[in-house]
């Protein structure tokens, strides 16, 4: 089994979540509302062709639920996790590695993305990452040796999850792939009749929310486009090799994530 290196990883997140934004519009955000509003308003095209086919597959269906999610474009973000965890564990798989992968459900918030569980290449432990498509980021959120939790700060959605399901990335079949046809119609973009004007939307659909994209993730440097490690993936001094830490030290004394832990 190999091991990939922290920004092997962090690549193959970052490939993902693009790929992921890339096939599925998320319903639940004001773009992706706007060019569905008359599928989603009058035609209840989510409800019937998206989260009914879902709900009634079974657990490990995770082949069933990425393709259906593909199939249709159109997905709140425990559709985009379903699509994503998928994305992200044959890209992992493909490389020989493996990781420990599962869609959770925060605590305080209405909100399901990934936490995924890996050791990394000349890393002392497993890390713990904090993954999501319909808010972008990648963020480190392993356990420090005092116990405190990296990054916590920076968790907009609370550390506290419920698990909905888990598995090893090199359990789900990739070459298995599910043709749809006919059966479930791909959504027809467009807008109602008296559709509501767009400085009321969100008035009337308190479950809307604004646009979380792309470029403001990449600003904030919760995610880069480009694999790119920032603050919030960067690797601390507890963490890695002796080795590692020395270089790691002397190209960046000044990192406050292991300033925090004597080593």
């Amino acid at each position: 089994m190999s091991r990939l290196t922290r920004a092997e990883f962090v690549q193959i997140c970052s490939e993902a979540i693009l790929e992921t934004r890339k096939k599925v519009v998320i319903r639940n955000q004001l773009s992706g509302y706007k060019k569905y509003h008359k599928e989603i308003k009058e035609n209840h095209y989510f409800e019937k062709n998206v989260r009914k086919p879902i709900l009634k597959a079974k657990d490990e269906d995770y082949m069933f639920r990425h393709d259906l999610v593909e199939h249709t474009g159109l997905g709140n973000c425990h559709e985009l996790a379903d699509h994503l965890i998928v994305e992200i564990g044959q890209r992992i798989d493909a490389r020989s590695a493996l990781a420990k992968l599962r869609i959770v459900a925060s605590e305080s918030h209405d909100h399901v993305y990934l936490e995924i569980k890996i050791q990394l290449e000349n890393e002392i432990d497993y890390s713990y990452w904090e993954v999501d498509a319909w808010d972008p980021r990648i963020i480190d959120i392993s356990p420090r040796p005092d116990g405190s939790i990296k990054n916590k700060e920076s968790l907009a959605y609370g550390y506290k999850v419920k698990e909905v399901s888990s598995l090893y990335s090199d359990e789900i079949d990739y070459g298995q792939k599910i043709t749809f046809f006919q059966a479930i119609p791909k959504p027809r973009e467009g807008t109602p009749k008296c559709a509501t004007p767009e400085r009321d939307i969100f008035k009337k659909n308190r479950k809307l929310y604004k646009d979380y994209t792309i470029e403001e993730a990449t600003e904030e440097k919760k995610f880069d486009p480009h694999g790119e490690i920032h603050y919030l993936q960067r690797a601390s001094t507890w963490q890695r090799s002796a080795a590692d830490t020395l270089k790691m030290m002397e190209e960046d004394p000044n990192d406050n994530n292991f300033k925090m832990i004597t080593q």
